[in-house]
């Protein structure tokens, strides 16, 4: 939610769908919370207002319209679509399917994978300790006769890649 809320003006790019729907379910939070208030404060006023909803609605917006806008991009697609959304029935429900469906993978016209990035960290995570670990892990080389004793043997340590498993 505060990330897009930090990008509110920034209509290019690409977000995934964990952005976008993380800020949809903070922002129907602070809505729905603050509607209630809203309706607390009416009930003893004789002129309903509904300040605190409003404000917060306008103030959420443009960061609303951007998000949007990135998750379409997201899925290869230009962020005038979410002007779908304005036809009855059949428009939301395209927005929708639109809006849940998979990025596409890898760069697009729209930018770089918000994934990547991600997918980068955990591989080079997830190898380094083995790595490491091989690195300094002497070979020992089994003897022929059991009654001799086992031999370490120096070797290039530096590719390891033989221990790690297969892609």
């Amino acid at each position: 939610y505060i990330k897009a809320l930090q990008r509110y003006n920034d209509f290019v790019g690409r977000s995934r769908r964990k952005e976008y729907w993380r800020f949809v379910a903070f922002h129907a939070l602070i809505y729905i919370t603050l509607f209630a208030l809203d309706l607390q404060i009416s009930f003893f006023a004789k002129n309903p207002l509904f300040i605190f909803s409003g404000l917060y609605f306008l103030a959420a917006l443009v960061p609303g319209i951007a998000v949007g806008v990135r998750r379409l991009h997201d899925t290869e697609k230009s962020g005038w679509w979410l002007l779908i959304g304005l036809v009855p029935i059949v428009g939301s429900i395209w927005l929708l399917v639109l809006l849940v469906q998979a990025g596409s993978e890898g760069a697009n016209a729209y930018g770089e994978d918000p994934k990547a990035s991600e997918r980068e960290k955990s591989s080079k995570t997830s190898e380094e300790p083995v790595q490491d670990i091989l690195a300094q892990a002497p070979v020992v080389e089994q003897p022929a006769n059991i009654a001799e004793e086992p031999k370490v043997v120096e070797e290039d340590k530096s590719d390891v890649s033989r221990y790690l498993p297969k892609k």
